[in-house]
């Protein structure tokens, strides 16, 4: 596996949007108002994990330019760029939590029928995404 896919993979495990896409696009047999209720929670998502995500990106920026600074780097420099991780560490934490609340918030709206259907859905999409860690070299 190339070291970029690693580090995609060491990220957030939230998606950035489409929280509720695979139940809305696949389950036959929704109803209206679990239509209305799973694709008001994909847009909130969507919304919150936005601002995030561009939080983090900020905070990833903020610590490659504290790093990559040209001079050797003082005490109170290793020091920022520390805090910044710690930051950026909760920022993707919150982020995984996020997704937990707000996906197991949404199934409320299912019966246990369509929670299965849709972990069933949700297993094959990511059996496509698959990334077995042997088939490719690491490469740095």
């Amino acid at each position: 596996m190339s070291a970029e896919l690693l580090a995609a993979a060491a990220g957030p495990v939230a998606p950035a949007a489409g929280l509720f896409l695979p139940e809305l696009h696949n389950l036959k047999n929704l109803r209206g108002d679990q239509v209305a209720e799973l694709a008001a929670s994909c847009s909130t998502y969507t919304e919150e994990i936005t601002s995030l995500f561009a939080d983090i990106f900020r905070l990833a920026r903020e610590v490659q330019a504290v790093l990559n600074r040209p001079h050797p780097l003082s005490k109170a420099e290793v020091d920022e760029a520390m805090k910044l991780v710690a930051e950026h560490a909760d920022l993707i934490r919150r982020a995984g939590e996020f997704f937990v609340r707000a996906l197991v918030g949404g199934r409320k709206v299912l019966d246990d029928d369509q929670i299965r259907q849709a972990a069933d859905i949700r297993a094959q999409i990511a059996s496509r995404f698959a990334l077995d860690d042997r088939a490719v070299p690491v490469r740095f």
